[in-house]
């Protein structure tokens, strides 16, 4: 979809941003919530591309991130993914990864399977937040 970049650039990956981050070079980031966000920052030659829970608000309409689902966070993830040719894909938690009551409602079963799953669409980088 969309026209192929003139130069294709080589996928960023952890060593990139690590040697980026050595050497003193900016990294940039970018957030998208779905597939034509997604191009147009892969081809502008973001480092990064973010897929926030702010979509919950963004793009969803709802009052916080409280509200999203860990399967509605997925469908947008891998939107993005299938958009991204070159730049590292990153998913920030939802709410319930984040949330300090987040063991006493979610067992580390669900959050192991959540990780997975957002692993097998697309995302190369999920940070679980729980304290």
């Amino acid at each position: 979809m969309g026209a192929a970049a003139a130069n294709p650039r080589k996928k960023v990956t952890i060593n990139t941003l690590r040697a980026q981050h050595k050497k003193g070079d900016p990294i940039t980031v970018l957030t998208a919530h779905d597939f034509p966000s997604a191009i147009v920052a892969d081809h502008a030659g973001m480092d990064i591309i973010l897929v926030g829970d702010s979509l919950a608000m963004v793009a969803m309409g709802m009052e916080d991130t409280s509200e999203i689902l860990v399967e509605e966070m997925l469908l947008h993830c891998r939107s993005v993914a299938r958009a991204t040719q070159a730049a590292f894909t990153v998913s920030v938690p939802t709410i319930y990864f984040s949330t300090p009551f987040c063991f006493c409602f979610f067992s580390l079963e669900i959050k192991e399977k959540e990780a997975k799953d957002s692993i097998l669409g697309g995302i190369l980088f999920i940070s679980l937040i729980c304290f």
